[in-house]
């Protein structure tokens, strides 16, 4: 059941930007739901599971998107791992903290994204570039108390934690 809503959510998050999010894109600006969801699954996840599923979310998108292989794989890396670095002692239960960080995060994610295009020739200029990185960052901020309460309520009632293998028997 658990593995099924992973994939169900990776898959939503994976196609909703081209297919819903399209007629809901203010100035061509679409969110980065895969590095939303990769930012809750670092804040309630094991630091050794949030690489992994950054690892497996970026290369399956790569693989998706027809892109070079790697480019998003190390960007979503990269952001669960500046996200496990900062959310060490943030209140993870309220709303604003977490949408903080979401900015926060969104932001160095998506600077690093337009970094590596750059380093491979796929250069923009700058005002694009402060668009969309601004775009992506307001927008996945602004989806985070539409998200953020559900996202909590599945991770406090353990439905993505993993059962102990040897339960306690005493």
């Amino acid at each position: 059941m658990r593995y099924l809503l992973l994939a169900l959510i990776f898959i939503v998050a994976l196609i909703a930007p081209g297919t819903v999010f399209f007629y809901l894109s203010p100035w061509g600006i679409r969110p980065d739901l895969m590095m939303l969801w990769l930012i809750y699954l670092s804040l309630y996840s094991q630091p050794r599971g949030a690489l992994l599923g950054a690892f497996v979310m970026g290369f399956l998108t790569d693989l998706y998107m027809g892109s070079a292989i790697g480019h998003y794989t190390f960007t979503l890396c990269a952001t669960a791992l500046i996200c496990i670095r900062l959310q060490k002692g943030w209140d993870k239960g309220r709303i604003l903290p977490v949408t903080a960080l979401v900015l926060a995060v969104t932001l160095a994610g998506q600077t690093i994204m337009v970094l590596l295009a750059a380093l491979a020739g796929a250069a923009q200029p700058l005002a694009a570039t402060v668009k969309v990185v601004l775009g992506v960052s307001l927008y996945n901020t602004l989806l985070t108390p539409l998200t953020f309460p559900l996202v909590r309520r599945l991770f406090v009632r353990r439905i993505f934690r993993a059962e102990p293998l040897y339960p306690d028997l005493g």
